[in-house]
Protein backbone atom coordinates (compact mmCIF):
# COMPACT_ATOMS: atom_id res chain seq x y z
CA UNK A 1 0.00 0.00 0.00
CA UNK A 2 1.58 3.40 -1.12
CA UNK A 3 0.11 6.32 0.69
CA UNK A 4 0.64 9.57 -0.57
CA UNK A 5 -0.44 13.05 0.42
CA UNK A 6 -0.38 16.11 -1.33
CA UNK A 7 -2.06 19.69 -1.82
CA UNK A 8 -5.48 19.64 -2.83
CA UNK A 9 -7.00 21.06 -5.94
CA UNK A 10 -10.68 21.93 -7.26
CA UNK A 11 -10.16 18.24 -9.22
CA UNK A 12 -10.63 16.94 -5.81
CA UNK A 13 -13.46 18.89 -4.74
CA UNK A 14 -16.27 15.72 -5.95
CA UNK A 15 -14.14 13.41 -4.03
CA UNK A 16 -14.16 15.91 -0.70
CA UNK A 17 -18.03 16.31 -0.96
CA UNK A 18 -18.99 13.23 -1.48
CA UNK A 19 -16.79 11.76 1.34
CA UNK A 20 -17.96 14.38 3.36
CA UNK A 21 -21.34 14.12 2.75
CA UNK A 22 -23.99 17.40 3.17
CA UNK A 23 -23.33 20.56 5.27
CA UNK A 24 -25.77 20.82 7.92
CA UNK A 25 -24.65 24.57 8.28
CA UNK A 26 -24.04 27.90 5.96
CA UNK A 27 -20.45 28.30 6.92
CA UNK A 28 -19.68 24.89 6.41
CA UNK A 29 -18.33 24.24 2.97
CA UNK A 30 -16.91 20.61 2.56
CA UNK A 31 -20.32 19.02 1.91
CA UNK A 32 -20.56 20.13 -1.77
CA UNK A 33 -18.41 21.00 -4.76
CA UNK A 34 -20.13 24.87 -4.70
CA UNK A 35 -18.80 25.09 -0.86
CA UNK A 36 -15.37 24.51 -1.42
CA UNK A 37 -14.97 26.84 -4.00
CA UNK A 38 -14.60 29.32 -1.64
CA UNK A 39 -12.29 28.07 0.83
CA UNK A 40 -8.13 29.10 0.50
CA UNK A 41 -6.40 25.73 -0.78
CA UNK A 42 -3.39 26.30 0.82
CA UNK A 43 -4.45 23.90 3.50
CA UNK A 44 -6.08 21.53 2.06
CA UNK A 45 -4.08 18.28 2.19
CA UNK A 46 -5.16 14.96 -0.02
CA UNK A 47 -4.32 11.76 1.07
CA UNK A 48 -4.49 8.83 -1.89
CA UNK A 49 -3.33 5.51 -1.80
CA UNK A 50 -1.84 3.43 -4.68
CA UNK A 51 -3.30 6.74 -6.34
CA UNK A 52 -6.83 6.58 -5.14
CA UNK A 53 -8.73 9.11 -2.86
CA UNK A 54 -8.29 7.97 0.40
CA UNK A 55 -9.27 11.70 3.14
CA UNK A 56 -8.02 14.72 3.78
CA UNK A 57 -6.96 17.18 5.72
CA UNK A 58 -7.83 21.03 5.99
CA UNK A 59 -6.24 23.81 8.03
CA UNK A 60 -6.20 27.76 8.07
CA UNK A 61 -3.69 30.44 9.63
CA UNK A 62 -4.71 33.25 11.56
CA UNK A 63 -4.61 35.16 14.15
CA UNK A 64 -5.32 36.28 17.67
CA UNK A 65 -8.08 33.52 18.36
CA UNK A 66 -10.91 33.82 20.54
CA UNK A 67 -10.38 30.82 21.97
CA UNK A 68 -6.57 31.68 23.59
CA UNK A 69 -6.14 35.17 24.32
CA UNK A 70 -2.01 33.87 25.07
CA UNK A 71 -1.71 32.75 21.33
CA UNK A 72 -0.94 35.65 18.34
CA UNK A 73 -0.18 33.65 15.13
CA UNK A 74 -2.05 29.90 14.96
CA UNK A 75 -2.75 27.21 12.41
CA UNK A 76 -6.36 25.54 13.14
CA UNK A 77 -6.63 22.01 11.46
CA UNK A 78 -10.62 21.85 11.15
CA UNK A 79 -10.98 19.04 8.84
CA UNK A 80 -9.25 15.68 9.59
CA UNK A 81 -11.57 12.73 7.42
CA UNK A 82 -10.69 9.16 6.08
CA UNK A 83 -12.67 7.40 3.77
CA UNK A 84 -13.99 4.21 5.62
CA UNK A 85 -12.29 1.73 3.41
CA UNK A 86 -9.03 3.67 4.31
CA UNK A 87 -9.63 3.30 8.00
CA UNK A 88 -7.30 1.55 10.55
CA UNK A 89 -4.57 1.73 7.83
CA UNK A 90 -2.20 4.67 9.27
CA UNK A 91 -4.11 7.48 6.51
CA UNK A 92 -4.81 9.70 9.43
CA UNK A 93 -1.62 9.57 11.21
CA UNK A 94 0.11 10.05 7.58
CA UNK A 95 -2.25 13.09 7.04
CA UNK A 96 -1.36 15.02 10.66
CA UNK A 97 2.32 14.17 10.30
CA UNK A 98 2.21 15.45 7.03
CA UNK A 99 0.49 18.80 8.63
CA UNK A 100 2.64 19.18 11.52
CA UNK A 101 5.93 18.92 9.52
CA UNK A 102 4.45 21.55 6.99
CA UNK A 103 3.64 23.61 9.56
CA UNK A 104 6.35 23.67 12.52
CA UNK A 105 8.89 25.89 10.82
CA UNK A 106 6.44 28.66 10.90
CA UNK A 107 6.18 30.30 14.19
CA UNK A 108 2.78 29.66 15.05
CA UNK A 109 0.72 27.13 17.51
CA UNK A 110 -1.51 24.56 16.17
CA UNK A 111 -4.54 23.84 17.09
CA UNK A 112 -6.87 20.67 16.62
CA UNK A 113 -10.32 19.64 17.97
CA UNK A 114 -12.48 16.78 18.42
CA UNK A 115 -15.63 15.53 20.87
CA UNK A 116 -15.12 13.93 24.07
CA UNK A 117 -16.04 10.99 23.13
CA UNK A 118 -14.13 10.26 20.06
CA UNK A 119 -11.48 8.58 21.34
CA UNK A 120 -9.93 7.43 17.92
CA UNK A 121 -9.34 10.94 17.51
CA UNK A 122 -8.60 11.66 20.72
CA UNK A 123 -5.51 9.19 20.33
CA UNK A 124 -4.47 10.27 17.01
CA UNK A 125 -3.94 13.59 18.02
CA UNK A 126 -2.47 13.04 21.28
CA UNK A 127 -0.24 10.62 20.03
CA UNK A 128 0.83 13.56 17.58
CA UNK A 129 2.05 15.44 21.04
CA UNK A 130 -1.31 17.97 20.99
CA UNK A 131 -2.62 18.02 24.72
CA UNK A 132 -6.36 18.84 25.71
CA UNK A 133 -6.34 22.48 26.94
CA UNK A 134 -9.80 23.92 27.20
CA UNK A 135 -13.32 22.47 27.02
CA UNK A 136 -16.25 23.91 25.56
CA UNK A 137 -19.88 23.24 26.74
CA UNK A 138 -23.04 22.61 24.22
CA UNK A 139 -26.47 23.87 25.68
CA UNK A 140 -29.67 22.38 24.08
CA UNK A 141 -32.98 24.08 24.61
CA UNK A 142 -35.43 21.39 23.58
CA UNK A 143 -38.99 22.43 21.82
CA UNK A 144 -40.55 20.97 24.28
CA UNK A 145 -38.78 22.36 27.15
CA UNK A 146 -40.11 24.76 29.88
CA UNK A 147 -37.48 26.52 32.04
CA UNK A 148 -39.45 29.00 33.43
CA UNK A 149 -42.75 27.31 34.19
Amino acid sequence: MTVTIRQGNPHDFKDIAAHYGPGDSPWDPFGSGEGLKHIPLEGLRIAEVNGDYAGFLYWFIGENPWFDKNTKRYAYITELHVAEEYQNRGIGTSLLDYAIKELRPKPLAIFISTTEGNMVARTLYEKAGFRPFSRTIHYKLSHDSHPHE
